[in-house]
């Protein structure tokens, strides 16, 4: 699996976070949540990608902070209960996956990949990217993920 190297520019997030451990049906369950609030959004980009940014990731307690969220050509007012992002413009390793595939995907992008590539992870968020085809009902659904890189 050999990913597309591309530079993004910035934009802007509106979603619902949660902040914890990956593993149980949480992140669905916000996904669920917030998919039933999006049209509270002002602003949007209106193109129909959704993402999902994560960013605190902490190695020592597995915590992290995940973001269900669209782009805003402008972050105004921001729902009661959401949150607001702005993702820097970067160089990223964008790699297609599945939702069955997603964790031994993420695991060979970081753990295999990443340290032979000749990059190192910048510091900043990674995020899931959900197209207008992406079905979370289909398992051969495909979407992509950003590995935020830069020269090692």
């Amino acid at each position: 699996m050999e990913p597309k190297i591309v530079t993004k520019p910035a934009f802007k997030v509106v979603g619902m976070k949660y902040r914890g451990k990956s593993g149980g049906d949480e992140i669905k369950e916000l996904w669920g949540a917030f998919m039933r609030r999006m049209y509270e959004i002002k602003n949007a980009v209106g193109d129909q990608v959704s993402y999902g940014v994560s960013t605190e990731f902490d190695n020592e307690t597995k915590v992290f902070d995940y973001i269900a969220c669209i782009a805003v050509h402008l972050i105004e007012e921001v729902p009661q209960g959401m949150v607001s992002l702005d993702i820097p413009q970067g160089t990223f390793a964008v790699f297609t996956t599945t939702l069955p595939t997603m964790m031994e995907d993420y695991n060979y992008a970081y753990n295999n990949w990443l340290p032979q590539s000749g990059y190192a992870k910048a510091d900043q968020p990674d995020y899931e990217e959900y197209g207008p085809s992406f079905d979370p009902e289909d398992p051969n659904s495909e979407f992509t993920f950003y590995v935020p890189i830069k020269k090692a």
